[in-house]
């Protein structure tokens, strides 16, 4: 019984051995795992966001001893993909990868590394069998799953003295060397292992968060596949993502065992980065940071992350601070000239004040942009959509940040900020004095998660240190003259705070607070000119901003992009015409084009003038370019030539002939004319004005913004003008309701002229303040004219009366002034009988400019001014019901009332009498005579008017 006993008791310790050190792998014996496959996220790859992309993967459950020979084979016969077995450990140098099929294959290496098959997409799993050749039992590889009894995890560790240990979770796995096992066992910032992937689940939830997967829609669901962590003792830099692992560039993965280790955050949200990342802004090792930071701040406050952060350098955020102000300030620096973290803290600053789900929005629309048929990256760039979205979601326009950071937006966003009268916001180090930033912070950063002086912030935050400052704005134009009369308007979202006809190129302003403004011309002028600055500062007491106005001469339909494609396909030099400054322009914007051809050539570019004569030449080899911005003459007639090794890589708007290696064009008022191609400029022109009108009438943002602010209606009727008369004619047919425009003003004096062009009314309607003030003269109209002369009628947007007076030919006006406020859309219709010819005249008070006069004239009002309507814009007028005014007694055979003022008013007394008609006079009363009325006889009233007819309730007689 004893030794029974004894027999047990081996047996279960031998079993508790064996379950945990997973069963070591046998040698020379088949086995087979079945292996699962994930669905491919797609819809997350589309954005270009890798997301651990090739990273998921699962292991054999041992160690393959170094030089041993693993034969592998693929034998699910319903499995179509491909499948991959890597060995891995610490090194990548050392680690080995082979593709496996239904053959045999085999693998091996000339150290212990862990075997791992890259988990397939798809909906099928494949099969794999193995086999280990040799005599030698291979160790079990410990692995921990949350939950797990960590002490035999490590105690199966310990007993094999594996060379690897693996961490396995939901997001992440984590293969730790040999090396780490004692740190592993002893985590210096958690208490256990569980703490450990719990910290790791927190950082990928944030990061999924943040970047809007919430399940919401198909493209904001999260992907099943699992991040890999490990160490590489050859790996690039200090850390490192890649497609298929993201690693700690050393022989440890001590980065991936402390809590919040830089280093790890920076990594894991690389692959959180779009195809957004470095178009038209750098943000290849700055944006994955935002993650980091968010990280930092909501996890540790405030004081302590800006203590122990790294946005501000791990303890020296005056250093920091003091050096961006230099750089910023002191040297006018830009964002290219700021350093990772400096532009780490401008972005981050920008992300603070739209809010953090104006960045998970702009994620989450590119993301299914990106997944919509047709989608062309060369569409975006990224300051447009950061613009765009954080502009939108929060209400302020950030488009003078931009613009200040030397940042070029391409798009119509900040047209439509400004059409929509978004807050502009500026950084306090541009609009507060350094001496007064103190005070500033002391405003502002209990607000404010991050602090600094580039704070991000709108006028009415600072409002309280009562700062001013006079702003002269100096006009670059060549054309004063016709500028006159124009007005400027200083505004600050909805409210406009100061403005200023122009008289000539200074423009003063005086006392104006401390701020960022935007800056708007308002006049009929502004149609024919281009504005390049919006905005304006106010920071010390005297402030001096040029504004360029500049006269269209050329559309730029007539421009064109060329861009040059070197190795991978990334762009290395771009080239653009710009007729209405009749110049070319060609930044180059990389060192090496393509390394293979060396100091071969690999692109120029050249121009010739109409005589042959050369006018620019630039020669560019694979390596050592130039890197630049030329600008050179190209005028009509002039020759441009475009040589590129490989043509294919040559990326225009327009098509180009991509078998020869030379292109040649010549320019025409159209834009370029390929000679290889022979294509027609001037119908490609038309094309263009096609897309651009097309564009513009589909695109709700843009379609109703006023001409003269959006510079793309202002080129696309610019380019229609230029074309012939009966292209013209088309054209402006076609894309007319573009194109209309208010009468621009603050004030507009109607005057209306009788008999022997007496004046018998004024009116004066006050755009800026609302108001219509109508004067009404002592005197009769015109005698010639017995039924009404003219009519002055205002409605409300919904064709409720406001105002109405009737003026009669023949009746004698005391002298009167009505006072009629107005709001915005509200409609003013004016007839007058002879208002076709000379007895009506309609005038802008400021620029003495005439409107046109007709027999009916309609406006709404709108901003700045007079919209002229068609009559079906106009609503109905709203009738007034006709009804009786004097009391119905018997013997009575006078009946008094009031309708609609010109209206046609039947009186039917009884059920057999006759009707009485009579017409409403200018204030809407009416009488009739009728025959002596009876005790309980009825009455009732019948009005027409425009169409309209009303009838009013019975009326009794009652008894005398």
């Amino acid at each position: 019984m004893r030794k029974m006993r004894k027999l047990l008791l081996v047996f279960f310790i031998t079993c508790v051995f064996l379950i945990l050190g997973n069963i070591r792998a046998e040698a020379d014996e088949i086995h087979r795992k079945e292996m699962f496959s994930i669905e491919e996220p797609t819809w997350i790859f589309k954005s270009g966001m890798g997301r651990g992309s090739y990273h998921d993967r699962q292991d054999l459950g041992f160690i393959l001893k170094e030089n041993t020979k693993l034969k592998m084979r693929q034998v699910n016969t319903d499995f179509n993909g491909s499948l991959t077995v890597r060995l891995l450990g610490d090194d990548s140098k050392e680690e080995k990868s082979v593709a496996v099929t239904s053959n045999w294959t085999t693998i091996e290496a000339g150290k212990a590394l862990v075997p791992f098959v890259d988990t397939p997409y798809g909906e099928i799993g494949p099969t794999l069998e193995y086999e280990i050749e040799g005599d030698n039992e291979q160790k079990p590889l410990p692995i921990y799953e949350y939950g797990d009894n960590q002490a035999a995890f490590f105690g199966t560790w310990d007993n094999n003295d594996g060379e690897y240990g693996l961490i396995i979770n939901k997001d992440f796995q984590l293969l730790i060397p040999k090396k780490d096992k004692n740190l592993a066992r002893n985590l210096k910032d958690f208490p256990s292992l569980d703490a450990l992937i719990e910290y790791f689940n927190g950082v990928f939830k944030l990061n999924n968060d943040m970047a809007g997967f919430d399940n919401s829609s198909p493209t904001n669901q999260v992907g099943n596949n699992r991040y890999f962590l490990k160490a590489d003792a050859n790996g690039a830099g200090g850390a490192y993502y890649g497609s298929h692992w993201t690693a700690q560039s050393s022989n440890t993965v001590g980065m991936w065992l402390s809590k919040g280790s830089w280093g790890s955050l920076h990594e894991i949200a690389h692959g959180y980065q779009t195809s957004l990342d470095n178009r038209d802004i750098y943000t290849g090792e700055v944006s994955n940071n935002l993650f980091g930071v968010q990280y930092e701040y909501s996890t540790y406050g405030k004081d302590e992350a800006d203590r122990i952060g790294w946005l501000f350098g791990i303890g020296y955020k005056a250093q920091v601070e003091n050096v961006l102000y230099t750089k910023m300030v002191g040297n006018f620096g830009t964002y290219d000239s700021a350093d990772h973290r400096e532009k780490l803290i401008f972005l981050a600053l920008l992300k603070q004040k739209a809010g953090n789900e104006a960045f998970t929005k702009l994620y989450q629309r590119y993301r299914a942009d990106a997944n919509k048929t047709g989608f062309d990256i060369n569409q975006y760039t990224l300051p447009n959509l950061l613009n765009h979205y954080y502009s939108e979601h929060s209400g302020f326009d950030f488009t003078a940040v931009f613009e200040r950071w030397g940042i070029k937006l391409t798009n119509s966003q900040p047209a439509i900020n400004r059409d929509r009268e978004y807050t502009p916001v500026a950084s306090l180090a541009d609009i507060v004095p350094e001496n007064k930033l103190p005070s500033a912070r002391l405003l502002v950063d209990p607000n404010v998660m991050i602090r600094s002086n580039f704070t991000m912030v709108t006028n009415a935050e600072i409002a309280a240190l009562n700062l001013t400052g006079n702003l002269n704005i100096e006009l670059d134009t060549e054309n004063i003259q016709d500028l006159k009369g124009t007005k400027i308007q200083i505004k600050n979202g909805k409210q406009v705070v100061q403005e200023q006809f122009i008289q000539d190129k200074q423009v003063q302003f005086k006392n104006l607070s401390n701020g960022i403004y935007t800056v708007n011309f308002i006049g009929d002028i502004m149609k024919n000119y281009l504005v390049k600055q919006h905005y304006v500062y106010v920071k010390e007491a005297q402030n001096q901003a040029n504004i360029s106005v500049e006269n269209i001469k050329k559309s730029d339909l007539t421009n064109q992009k060329i861009r040059f494609l070197g190795l991978g396909n990334d762009q290395f030099a771009e080239f653009n015409t710009d007729l209405q400054k009749e110049q070319g322009i060609l930044s180059v914007s990389a060192t090496n084009p393509h390394v293979y051809f060396g100091q071969n050539l690999y692109a120029s570019v050249e121009v010739k003038d109409v005589q042959g004569n050369l006018v620019y030449q630039n020669k560019m080899a694979g390596t050592g370019v130039a890197i630049g911005t030329f600008k050179f003459p190209l005028k009509e007639g002039y020759e441009l030539q475009i040589e590129h090794v490989e043509p294919s890589r040559l990326a225009p708007d327009e098509p180009i002939s991509v078998q020869n290696r030379i292109n040649t064009w010549t320019m025409t008022e159209w834009g370029l004319a390929n000679h290889q191609l022979q294509n027609d400029a001037e119908q490609d022109f038309i094309k263009k004005i096609n897309k651009s009108g097309e564009t513009l009438i589909q695109d709700e943002n843009v379609k109703d913004i006023p001409l003269i602010y959006l510079s793309e209606k202002k080129n696309l009727l610019f380019a229609i003008n230029h074309l012939n008369e009966k292209n013209k004619e088309e054209y402006l047919a076609k894309y007319g309701e573009l194109f209309h425009t208010p009468n621009y003003g603050d004030n507009f004096t109607f005057t209306l002229k009788g008999l022997g062009n007496a004046t018998f009314a004024t009116m004066d309607f006050s755009t800026k303040e609302r108001l219509l003030t109508v004067n009404t003269n002592r005197t009769m109209p015109h005698w010639y004219f017995p039924e009404r002369y003219a009519t002055i009628l205002v409605q409300g947007v919904d064709g409720t009366k406001k105002y109405l007076k009737n003026y009669w030919g023949r009746k004698i006006y005391a002298a009167s002034i009505d006072k009629v406020n107005l709001s915005l859309g509200d409609y003013l219709t004016v007839i007058h009988e002879e208002g076709a010819g000379h007895r009506l005249r309609i005038q802008n008070t400021a620029s003495q400019k005439l409107l046109a006069n007709h027999k009916i004239v309609r406006y709404q009002l709108v901003h700045d001014g007079l919209k002229v309507v068609a009559e079906s814009d106009v609503p109905k007028l709203v009738q007034d019901p006709p009804k009786i005014t004097s009391c119905l007694r018997a013997g009575n055979t006078l009946i008094l009332g009031k309708a609609t003022p010109g209206a046609i008013v039947e009186v039917l007394v009884g059920n057999s009498t006759p009707a009485k008609t009579v017409k409403a006079d200018d204030l809407g009363k009416w009488k009739v005579t009728v025959s002596a009325l009876v005790r309980g006889e009825t009455v009732s009233v019948k009005s027409t008017s425009e169409g309209v007819q009303l009838v009013s309730p019975e009326y009794k007689v009652i008894a005398r």
